[in-house]
């Protein structure tokens, strides 16, 4: 709560609720004495109802709405807790008095009393048999008071906290980013180079595909979420270059559920697990390499399954991820994203006939 603000509305209305209440509670007690055993038979119910509720209920809600704002002024400052106590206590027997005060004065100006009658009013026992309900009522005023300005704090606390703890995320998903494009570049650009001996125009039309992959890279360059379609298109252009290398000793499957095509995913998310399959499926002897990946949706995730025919896993999927830079930045990237609620794994397939890598995170619509 800001300082500048005389009184939050919402705290205005607990403060005013529980003041009604209190002097309610009083105020019912006095109709009782006035009933059943004939106190204030001088007034009429209007002048007892202005005299014993609503002049104090004003000054008592006008006073609080004071000690809110000498609060909001010095509750951050470091006072001693000794002086504040004391404060407040002197407060309290303040408002005991103002109220009799206040009192004694719309009684005096609606004519319940004369001049003399108002001054014997303002005395010590009519302080003194009050001053115990204006302690009270002060008291649990202030709790109220500060219990709502320390709540309010840790809000904004865990509010900071939490954008802090975004900001990270996304500098952190940056850099990752920043990471896997030079390390994608570098590999499409080898591929070409490998070409450029063998097939001339081959190496050109491969050229022409990787500026459409690099305007791409630029396109969603600041997007960390793109749709399902946009990342199949870019991972068209990766095969289709390839392809090209490889001729038809690479041969791709696809099984998309079309009705996921606008489904936000992590941008360049399949990419870095096709060519790792591509990089280490081919072997002595395996000369035709199978790729078949499906994405589908169930219980409210997204599933994306990459299987091929390729040489069998030496190592575990912990070891991989320590040696592969694009898998690393990959599963670094869904840890920033997902925290714990994903799934990435890489392992031999159950039959031994090759290796399969399975992701599934949540599904963002």
């Amino acid at each position: 709560m800001k300082s500048s603000t005389i009184i939050n509305k919402q705290l205005l209305k607990y403060l005013i609720g529980f003041i009604t209440i209190a002097l309610s509670i009083q105020f019912i007690k006095k109709i009782n004495w006035k009933v059943n055993k004939g106190a204030y038979d001088s007034w009429n119910w209007m002048e007892f109802f202005i005299y014993e509720f609503f002049s104090e209920w004003i000054i008592v809600v006008l006073f609080m709405i004071a000690i809110n704002y000498l609060i909001n002024k010095i509750i951050y400052k470091k006072i001693d807790l000794k002086f504040m106590f004391l404060l407040h206590v002197f407060l309290s027997f303040l408002l005991g008095f103002l109220t009799l005060c206040f009192i004694t004065s719309i009684a005096y100006v609606l004519g319940f009393h004369n001049f003399n009658e108002a001054i014997e009013n303002v005395s010590l026992n009519n302080f003194l048999s009050g001053v115990d309900k204006d302690f009270l009522i002060y008291f649990s005023s202030i709790a109220i008071i500060y219990v709502y300005n320390y709540i309010n704090k840790i809000k904004d606390v865990e509010l900071q906290k939490s954008q802090l703890q975004t900001q990270l995320a996304t500098s952190k998903l940056q850099i990752l980013r920043s990471q896997l494009h030079p390390h994608f570049m570098f590999n499409t650009l080898n591929s070409i180079s490998s070409l450029i001996d063998i097939d001339v125009e081959k190496s050109q039309n491969l050229i022409a595909n990787f500026g459409d992959l690099f305007r791409g890279l630029i396109e969603y360059n600041e997007e960390a979420m793109i749709p399902l379609h946009k990342e199949l298109e870019f991972l068209d252009k990766y095969i289709d270059i390839i392809s090209v290398r490889f001729s038809d000793h690479l041969i791709i499957h696809k099984n998309i559920d079309t009705h996921l095509k606008n489904e936000l995913i992590p941008s360049m998310l399949i990419q870095p697990i096709v060519e790792n399959a591509v990089k280490h499926g081919y072997s002595y002897n395996i000369t035709e390499l199978i790729i078949e990946f499906s994405i589908y949706r169930k219980n409210n995730y997204l599933f994306i399954n990459i299987e091929n025919n390729g040489e069998l896993l030496l190592a575990d999927f912990k070891t991989l991820l320590s040696k592969g830079t694009g898998l690393k930045i990959t599963h670094e990237r869904l840890k920033s994203l997902y925290e714990n609620d994903f799934e990435f794994i890489i392992e031999n397939k159950k039959d031994n006939l090759g290796v399969i890598s399975c992701i599934k995170i949540p599904c963002a619509i």
